[in-house]
C-alpha cells in the first residue's frame, strides 16, 4: 500500500500557484485556494512553510511540506465528496458490537461518547501521559492490540506523519478501519487501504474567514469545528451504516 499523499499527488498533481493564502498556526495549518475553498491539517508541533513558494521543489520527506500538501488536498477535494451523510462516527458506526476496539490518537469527545455506550476502546497516543485518560494504553502494546482489533479508529494526522500505511497493515485481518479528524482527505484513492471502510472529515464554506482566523490564532479543533460540515465518505462497495 502506497503513501496516501503520494497517491493523491499522482492522481491530482500539486500547483502551489493555486494557493491564495497559507496560514500556519500553532496547532493547525490552513490552505485557501484561489476559488475560496478551505482545507486544514493539524501540525502536531511541526514547523510549516510560511509561503507557497517555499514548497518548490516539493519534498515528501519533509513533514512541513506534507502538512501543507494534506491541507491543500482537503481544500481541493473534500467539497467534491458525496455529501449524503453528516453523522458523527459514533452514530454512523455501531461500536457496541466491537469486541476489541482500538483508537490511534486520543479523540476525547469520541471516547466520551463511546464510554457512554459502554464501549471501552484501547487508545494509543504518545503525546499524552497515561494519566490523561483511563482508556490510554502504553504505546509499546499498540501492535499487540492492533493484531486482535475488530474496529480501529485512526487519526488522519497519521497521513502526514507517514504512519498510516504501517498502522493499517498492522491491524488484524478482520479489522474495520475508520479514518477520523479534520485532517482527513475525503478522497476515494485512500480506499487502496484494503480494510479502510470510511473517511470522517470536514467541509468548510468557501472564504470562511472565521476558520482562517482561528487557525492563525493558534487555536485547536473546537475553535473552528462549529464552522465545518462533518462529512462521511464510505468505501463505494458499501455505504450507509458501516
Amino acid at each position: 500500500m502506497t503513501d496516501p499523499l503520494q497517491q493523491l499527488l499522482a492522481a491530482y498533481g500539486f500547483a502551489p500557484g493555486e494557493i491564495r493564502r497559507l496560514v500556519a498556526g500553532g496547532r493547525y495549518c490552513a490552505v485557501q485556494l484561489a476559488d475560496g475553498q478551505l482545507g486544514v491539517c493539524a501540525t502536531l508541533g511541526n514547523l510549516v512553510p510560511a509561503k507557497p513558494a517555499e514548497l518548490e521543489p516539493l519534498d515528501l520527506g519533509n513533514l512541513g511540506h506534507r502538512i501543507v500538501l494534506n491541507a491543500y488536498f482537503n481544500a481541493r477535494l473534500n467539497h467534491r465528496a458525496p455529501a449524503g451523510d453528516h453523522r458523527d462516527i459514533t452514530e454512523a458506526v455501531d461500536f457496541t458490537t466491537a469486541r476489541a476496539p482500538v483508537m490511534i490518537g486520543l479523540f476525547r469527545p469520541v471516547v466520551a461518547r463511546l464510554a457512554a455506550m459502554g464501549v471501552k476502546p484501547a487508545v494509543f497516543d504518545p503525546r499524552h501521559p497515561l494519566t490523561a485518560s483511563p482508556f490510554l494504553v502504553p504505546v509499546d502494546r499498540q501492535e499487540e492490540y492492533l493484531r486482535r482489533a475488530d474496529k480501529v479508529i485512526i487519526s488522519a494526522t497519521t497521513i502526514f506523519n507517514r504512519t498510516f500505511t504501517e498502522l493499517a497493515a498492522a491491524a488484524g485481518p478482520e479489522a474495520e478501519i475508520y479514518l477520523l479528524g479534520p485532517s482527513t482527505p475525503l478522497a476515494a484513492e485512500l480506499f487502496a487501504a484494503p480494510r479502510l471502510q470510511a473517511l470522517f472529515g470536514v467541509v468548510f464554506q468557501p472564504d470562511d474567514r472565521r476558520v482562517l482566523e482561528a487557525v492563525a490564532a493558534g487555536r485547536g479543533t473546537r475553535s473552528f469545528i462549529r464552522f465545518a460540515r462533518k462529512t462521511v465518505r464510505y468505501r463505494e462497495t458499501g455505504g450507509g451504516q458501516a
